[in-house]
C-alpha cells in the first residue's frame, strides 16, 4: 500500500523492487499494481491488483504489469532505477 500515490509512482516502486531484488539476490519478481477506484472496497482492488500480478507472469514473469481500471499492461516505467525520480517525499521517515 502506497498512500497517496497514482499509479506511475506505484509501478515505478514495483520495478525498483523487482530491479533491486533481481540483483541482489539473482532471483525474479513479477508484481502487479492497481490503484483505489471510486467505489472499491478490499476485494475488489485486490482482485484488479491479482489480475495484473497473473498477466506479467503469463507475460513470461519477472516483470510489473498495472491494471488501469479498465485493462492490464505493461507498467511503463523508467527502469534505470539509479536515476529515478523519488516515488514520493521521504524526509519524515525514519532512517
Amino acid at each position: 500500500m502506497l498512500p497517496s500515490s497514482d499509479i506511475a509512482a506505484a509501478s515505478l516502486f514495483a520495478e525498483r523492487i523487482r530491479a533491486t531484488v533481481e540483483q541482489l539476490a539473482q532471483v525474479t519478481v513479477s508484481g502487479g499494481v492497481a490503484v483505489v477506484a471510486d467505489l472499491d472496497d478490499a476485494k475488489t482492488l485486490l482482485t484488479r491488483t491479482d489480475t495484473a500480478l497473473y498477466a506479467a507472469k503469463a507475460a513470461g514473469r519477472n516483470r510489473i504489469y498495472c491494471h488501469t481500471g479498465k485493462s492490464v499492461m505493461p507498467c511503463l516505467v523508467d527502469t534505470d532505477v539509479e536515476d529515478a525520480a523519488p516515488v514520493h517525499d521521504t524526509s519524515d521517515m525514519p532512517a
